[in-house]
């Protein structure tokens, strides 16, 4: 891991991430992922459709297989895991990753609800087309509502009912939500303000099950990275997957299926996510040996 020293004079000589080992050098763990990026910082877009397998929208596929099988250990499966979409800086790719990844689990048939914590700039909502319809089986009040871009996805966001409360009102909230939508859909996906820039992401790293921590090459900040992981350390998180968006990927050559694809898609996301699996255990259980 960098030293405060080295990542300030990094820093000052350019201010961003470039490269992926620099980002795995500053978060001190090896990056999982590579998701290509093929639009234009602050564009956002759906790419996971039952018709579209190309390597943006397989990565997320991949990236929804990897964190299945990471939850696959959790002790009580009866209720839905929840994932932590987290980023250092605001235009890092953290809401179009959730609304993506919430697309790709919708598409396997399995009950999803994509929730929305960045109530400074709450675009998730937007994103999936949600804020008119109503979830026929949301509790009342409760600004529980239908996707319009993806179909069977639940959008649920405090911010689209009450305008007025503080960001960690609403955090604490939605954290008070959270056993009902566990209970009641198979993923909870969570997107959530810049670490770097808001207090309430203290409210919500304790009841993820799984951490996704964003980097985007050419825009994220190497301060801000750095500052991330210092919180993430100071608050005990230890394990978290770290994806980086843009730059190569190590199996691009193989992620273009066209539209008739989808064995071959579901083959590639369940090889690298086994792969990704192996070296998540395999430094959990280094960490257990040094402890010992």
């Amino acid at each position: 891991m960098l030293g405060s020293g080295l990542v300030l004079l990094l820093g000052i000589l350019d201010p961003r991430i470039r490269r992926r080992e620099q980002a795995e050098s500053i978060l001190g763990v090896r990056a999982q992922l590579t998701i290509p990026s093929s639009v234009r910082i602050g564009e956002r877009l759906v790419a996971v459709r039952r018709d579209r397998h190309d390597p943006v929208a397989d990565s997320y596929r991949a990236l929804r297989s990897v964190l299945s099988l990471a939850n696959g250990d959790r002790s009580d499966r009866s209720i839905a895991a929840i994932t932590l979409v987290l980023s250092a800086g605001s235009g890092d790719g953290k809401t179009t990753a959730t609304a993506n990844l919430a697309a790709a689990y919708t598409e396997t048939g399995a009950r999803t609800v994509a929730v929305n914590t960045d109530f400074r700039r709450p675009s998730l909502a937007r994103l999936l087309g949600a804020g008119d319809n109503p979830a026929p089986e949301a509790l009342p009040n409760m600004p529980l509502m239908l996707s319009n871009s993806v179909t069977g996805l639940r959008v649920y966001d405090e911010r689209l009912t009450d305008a007025e409360a503080s960001p960690s009102e609403l955090a604490r909230k939605v954290v008070r939500t959270l056993p009902w939508l566990t209970a009641n859909y198979e993923e909870v996906v969570v997107d959530s303000a810049p670490v770097a820039m808001a207090a309430e992401i203290l409210e919500l790293l304790p009841v993820a099950d799984t951490i996704v921590v964003l980097v985007r090459l050419g825009h994220t900040k190497i301060e801000a990275a750095a500052r991330t992981a210092e919180t993430l350390r100071a608050l005990g998180v230890k394990d978290y997957l770290l994806v980086v968006i843009g730059g190569p990927g190590r199996h691009d050559d193989a992620y273009f299926y066209g539209s008739t694809g989808e064995t071959a898609a579901f083959d590639r996301g369940r090889g690298l996510a086994s792969e990704a699996l192996r070296s998540l255990k395999a430094r959990a259980s280094g960490r257990s040996s040094r402890e010992s």
